[in-house]
């Protein structure tokens, strides 16, 4: 005996860039904190050099220097901005389209069904006489 399943034809599988946004926008979230870090630091090695704080944690090597810090920092800052660009800018037509529609959503069975909630007020809907 040969069983046969029909599957009915769905809708075409379209992909969104909706997921890369969120990723970028996780990532430019946690650069952040790493990216004050780098000004901290920056800050500190010119403030060590101009005799207004203590001395710097790293004494040789190339992060001794206060010109690499700012470089990193300020790589850092526009790494963060352009990512925070990509994860907000507007999505496409097609990813508006396929989303799940807000009724599709909403539970059969309302959880107070003696309750009738609407946005105009009348004497006859309120409770109180």
């Amino acid at each position: 005996m040969v069983v046969r399943i029909r599957f009915r034809i769905g809708p075409r599988v379209r992909r969104t860039g909706t997921k890369n946004q969120r990723l970028a926008l996780a990532f430019g979230s946690l650069l952040v904190p790493v990216v004050l870090g780098a000004w901290v630091l920056a800050l500190w090695r010119l403030a060590s050099d101009l005799r207004f704080a203590s001395d710097f944690a790293i004494t040789e090597g190339i992060f001794s220097h206060w010109q690499v810090w700012i470089a990193i920092a300020l790589a850092l800052h526009i790494v963060v901005i352009f990512l925070d660009r990509y994860g907000t800018r507007p999505q496409p037509e097609s990813a508006i389209q396929a989303s799940i529609p807000v009724e599709g959503m909403t539970p059969a069975v309302s959880a107070f069904p003696e309750q009738k909630f609407s946005l105009s007020h009348s004497e006859e809907d309120s409770p109180v006489k």
